[in-house]
């Protein structure tokens, strides 16, 4: 699919819950290149642009999940940045832009 396309085709699915980045941040974070240091460089990116810090979203988290937190990840769908956050019997999206907070059954 030609790169036009894709940021077009990214930008038309993107519309779920939460803030939104922009189709030239979210490139910034795609990764399409699989060095290890190439990767590093794009979770910091994605970092730099959280306005929730990881503090942040784990207080959140144990507000809505208790203490039996699993593991948390800052990751991107299409044009959401945010937390996948997973308990024992939780399982939460909080947006990294906004600090909006989703609930998976």
């Amino acid at each position: 699919m030609p790169q036009k396309a894709w940021i077009a085709f990214s930008c038309v699915a993107c519309f779920a819950m939460g803030a939104q980045i922009t189709p030239r941040q979210h490139d910034a974070i795609h990764n399409d290149n699989f060095r290890p240091t190439q990767r590093l460089i794009k979770k910091q990116k994605a970092r730099s642009m959280a306005k929730i810090t990881r503090k942040e979203a784990l207080e959140k988290a144990y507000r809505h999940c208790g203490k039996d937190l699993l593991s948390i990840v800052l990751t991107h769908r299409t044009q959401r940045l945010y937390y996948d956050i997973r308990g024992k019997r939780c399982h939460i999206e909080i947006d990294a832009i906004d600090g909006s907070l989703r609930s998976i059954p």
